[in-house]
């Protein structure tokens, strides 16, 4: 019986992961990279797109760069949803205003989608917000 409510809990939570959405994952992504977690939330949000196997130096620099920055902005106190466009079927662009004491910090992630399930493709962040958000005239 123990076995069959695990596999059934395990097959539940697989169909749960298998149906996140890009905000989802890009929220998840965020709560954890406030923390001391920030290595393994990139891992966990490049997982699955080859971005790792295929261009490995961007990852640990994007990870030296992660966590550097978190060390000058202060404490994280929350995130917003600043837009989400779906510039094709197959392309989104997600972008996240984290707030910390200090400063805010602009992410901006492109989710790609080749068949049936979307995965990143681009992330860009910065102290810099009016290069994401885009300055108006």
């Amino acid at each position: 019986m123990m076995r069959t409510a695990f596999g059934v809990a395990l097959l539940v939570a697989s169909f749960v992961c298998q149906a996140q959405t890009p905000s989802d994952t890009v929220e998840g992504f965020l709560h954890k990279v406030a923390t001391s977690a920030s290595d393994q939330a990139l891992d966990d949000l490049f997982a699955g797109s080859g971005f790792a196997e295929t261009k490995p130096q961007d990852i640990i620099t994007l990870k030296s760069q992660i966590r550097m920055a978190m060390g000058l902005y202060g404490t994280p106190i929350g995130i917003e949803k600043i837009r989400e466009d779906d510039l094709s079927p197959s392309l989104k662009r997600i972008v996240y205003i984290q707030k910390f004491e200090r400063y805010p910090v602009a992410w901006e992630f492109y989710f790609y989608k080749p068949k049936d399930k979307w995965m990143i493709n681009t992330l860009n962040f910065r102290d810099q917000i009016a290069l994401i958000l885009g300055a108006k005239e």
